[in-house]
């Protein structure tokens, strides 16, 4: 009875069921996990003659050994399927539809729905499901590609985390957010098409994508989030679009290749580590809208040679240039009121700044000029406070500073 119970609901709802195909040929036995706290009403069909009933709370898994050696198609539908997975699950092939039956959720899972499926290489993911499950393909080396169609307008975190045989995925429009870890470390990922329904793009979410030579982003973007391109070792150029307003701490960190970047009018401060060891960046744009520099910012930048500040930066944060090698001159304007400890140190072929601002905010700011050229010299307006003409002065940790009052 329960059986035709199941059926009845069955022939009731038109959702799609989850579909998949399994090649017992690589192992004869499926096991599907399930939330032993949480009732079902579905049924489980193998596609081998058999099907399975789950009512109620049926425990933490069911096993199915399929009869024989080949491919198998099963079919997973009901009204009530509040959680189902197959982690490491390495017998399944391919994804015909997600479905629309199965509950999904944003929150942490530590197994998503298909994580570490390794046989997995090919996935579609239907017309009627919305979502995207945490960790959904998690470690599922064998996918090289994905399109996320339209219906789906929300993915959970860490959906393709490291699936390290992902080359190509194309985002349909309808998505408006890629959240963290979306993509982080599939390392083969060479080419990602985001559209212009997407706004914001999550922490480290193509974090470590060391194969990732450029992306478009899309033009209504506001906001780019912590280590989102983080490691990106074969990125050599990106555009940010003028809508971004937010970018997070160490965003472009490690970008090894990136040449060179312009930031947009409506980002108001470089947080943290944003470009830290883009070792080959030649040139970078800052708008007169940044306020502030974070620490390390430019850290290791070892080929920028030069870099105009902005009119209105008020902070230059600790080590925020520390070791950019090719450095030769700098303007500190004289909106400057903070300037961290050791922000300017090794950048042993700056030789020239330029500022007007009072000598103790250089004093404040410890070792701020240790490791540049010696000599070193310094152009100050007459007249600004705490500074002497004179050669062979030691001024925060360089000895033999020349200051020109002009």
């Amino acid at each position: 009875m329960k059986l035709l119970s199941i059926i009845a609901a069955l022939n009731r709802d038109e959702a799609e069921p989850l579909l998949f195909t399994v090649d017992s040929s690589i192992s004869q036995t499926l096991n599907v996990r399930l939330d032993g706290s949480s009732n079902y009403s579905a049924l489980v069909d193998w596609g081998d003659g058999t099907s399975t009933p789950l009512v109620g709370s049926v425990g933490l898994q069911v096993s199915h050994t399929f009869p024989s050696s080949g491919t198998f198609q099963v079919k997973i539908s009901g009204p009530q399927i509040p959680f189902i997975g197959f982690y490491g699950q390495n017998n399944i092939v391919s994804l015909q539809s997600i479905g629309g039956q199965v509950q999904q959720s944003t929150e942490y899972r530590s197994n998503g729905m298909f994580a570490n499926c390794d046989g997995l290489t090919s996935i579609n993911i239907g017309s009627q499901a919305n979502m995207l499950d945490y960790g959904m393909f998690k470690f599922s080396d064998s996918i090289t590609s994905v399109v996320i169609p339209s219906n789906i307008t929300l993915m959970a975190q860490g959906v393709f985390e490291q699936c390290d045989g992902l080359l190509v995925a194309v985002i349909s429009s309808g998505l408006g957010e890629i959240p963290a870890r979306a993509f982080y470390k599939c390392i083969g990922l060479i080419s990602v098409n985001i559209p212009d329904s997407v706004t914001s793009i999550g922490g480290s979410a193509f974090g470590l994508c060391s194969s990732l030579a450029g992306v478009t982003l899309p033009s209504n973007l506001a906001s780019i989030g912590q280590g989102t391109f983080s490691g990106c070792t074969s990125m050599t150029s990106i555009v940010i679009p003028d809508s971004v307003t937010s970018i997070g701490q160490s965003a472009f960190q490690g970008c090894s290749s990136l040449t060179s970047t312009s930031i947009p009018d409506g980002v108001t401060s470089i947080e943290d580590y944003t470009f830290f060891d883009c070792t080959n960046m030649t040139s970078t744009t800052i708008p007169n809208s940044v306020t502030s520099i974070g620490t390390q910012a430019f850290e290791s930048c070892t080929s920028l040679a030069s870099i105009t500040l902005p009119s209105n930066l008020d902070s230059i944060g600790g080590s925020a240039f520390y070791n950019c090698t090719s450095l030769t001159s700098i303007t500190i304007p004289n909106s400057v009121t903070s300037i961290g400890f050791f922000a300017f140190d090794a950048c042993t072929l700056l030789a020239t700044i330029n500022l007007s601002i009072d000598k103790s905010i250089v004093d404040d700011g410890v070792g701020c000029l240790r490791g540049t050229a010696s000599p070193l010299t310094i152009n100050v307006p007459t007249g600004t406070p705490g500074w002497v003409d004179g050669t062979g002065q030691t001024i925060s940790d360089n000895t033999n500073v020349t200051v020109n009052l002009i």
